[in-house]
């Protein structure tokens, strides 16, 4: 599959795979750059590559981050977290792990068994912003995170503000990060919609 347009299941998931595709090739791009000019640990750059990495994809329902992960970045395994159904095309994918559960069940369940994540992605629908950073937290706290685990979350704006006061807000919750992560980008996505931005970085 060599493009978003080859995915399937539906309109809900070509929008989410264009969503979680843009994020990490225009990620890569820069923190690329800021290794060539130095501005960056050059092991962020390497950090990028997933091929081989188990990944958690909360939110996932329908599935088009889960799918991407697993045919584009090649990821080895991917959980996709989610109460809701994923599309019969993504659960039949070698590595997908449907977990059909809210993250609060999913967490401690990983823990139980061992797992380790590579890479914390989430594109949920929270009612508040803060909850998103709140839940990698979480996850980190339950040692189900490795060391230097990347990170994709989608930042929500779910009632009207204006687009200063949401950055505003936005740039509040990424200053939470500081001294926790490295490599910390928020992006507005060609994907994303005026009440979204998408954070990206790894966990120190």
């Amino acid at each position: 599959e060599g493009s978003a347009a080859t995915a399937t299941g539906g309109d809900e998931i070509c929008r989410a795979y264009y969503k979680i595709e843009e994020a990490l090739t225009r990620y890569g791009a820069v923190v690329a750059a800021k290794a060539r000019r130095k501005e960056c640990d050059r092991r962020c750059w390497n950090l990028c590559r997933l091929e081989g990495t188990v990944a958690l994809d909360c939110g996932a329902s329908p599935g088009g981050w889960t799918k991407y992960l697993l045919t584009e970045a090649k990821c080895a395994t991917v959980y996709g977290v989610d109460p809701g159904e994923l599309d019969p095309s993504v659960v039949a994918l070698r590595g997908a792990k449907r977990m059909r559960m809210r993250a609060e069940e999913a967490i401690p369940l990983l823990a139980r068994e061992g797992v380790r994540i590579d890479v914390w992605t989430s594109d949920m629908c929270l009612h508040v912003m803060s909850d998103q950073l709140d839940w990698l937290f979480r996850a980190k706290r339950a040692g189900i995170l490795r060391p230097g685990a990347m990170f994709v979350l989608t930042l929500k704006c779910n009632v009207g503000h204006s687009r200063a006061t949401f950055d505003s807000q936005a740039q509040k919750e990424v200053r939470r990060l500081d001294g926790l992560a490295t490599g910390v980008e928020i992006l507005h996505l060609f994907s994303n919609r005026s009440g979204e931005r998408t954070v990206m970085g790894f966990l120190s």
